[in-house]
């Protein structure tokens, strides 16, 4: 069981390629002068530039002419950026150990010297309502404290019974432990301790 459907065409092949070429011409015309090449910022419709090559041997002399200067003019400052010779990825806080400064971080030594000086208590059997506020509280009286951690649960966003509280000097942390460890907070005694490293843990 089928159906006879006559077609009728209306126009030919011809007139349809020759309205397509139109259309293309009208597109080109009304964009003229905005579509730019991004190498010789001429106006053409290539893949690649045609010019590259005579840009290329125009841009060494320019930069030939950079490179002797005007007379009496001083050369640039140059950064020195510390180069990674073995290939390999160097994370940025391993970058410039070797006692060259890194890039954006200031002396190095000095930053490995405040690591090194900063020490961490960890205190746990925390109660639950403990915000970070409240161990600043209680450990900001024994002396000046670099970092807080107070581990939350990302849920309900209560704490979970321990944090960690970096002071700046040593001798602050010593003194945290033998005050704080077995004192009483809220309806719990805290622990007091030195924090471990992570790789021990």
């Amino acid at each position: 069981v089928s159906e006879e459907i006559m077609m009728q065409f209306i126009t030919n092949k011809e007139e349809a390629d020759k309205e397509e070429q139109s259309e293309h011409d009208k597109l080109k015309a009304s964009l003229k002068g905005n579509v730019k090449c991004r190498i010789c910022k001429m106006d053409h419709w290539t893949k690649e530039c045609p010019y590259k090559d005579d840009l290329g041997a125009i841009k060494e002399s320019l930069d030939a002419l950079e490179k002797q200067g005007t007379p009496g003019e001083e050369p640039a400052p140059s950064i020195a950026v510390p180069q990674n010779t073995t290939g390999k990825y160097v994370p940025p806080s391993r970058r410039g150990l070797d006692g060259a400064s890194r890039p954006g971080m200031g002396d190095s030594r000095l930053g490995d010297r405040r690591r090194d000086d900063t020490a961490a208590v960890r205190v746990s059997n925390l109660p639950e309502m403990t915000t970070d506020q409240d161990i600043k509280d209680m450990f900001a009286k024994i002396g000046p404290i670099a970092r807080i951690f107070l581990a939350k649960d990302k849920i309900e966003n209560k704490c979970k019974g321990f944090a960690f509280v970096n002071y700046l000097h040593v001798h602050d942390a010593e003194e945290a432990i033998k005050r704080l460890n077995g004192h009483r907070y809220s309806h719990l005694i805290l622990n007091v301790e030195w924090a471990k490293p992570s790789s021990d843990r």
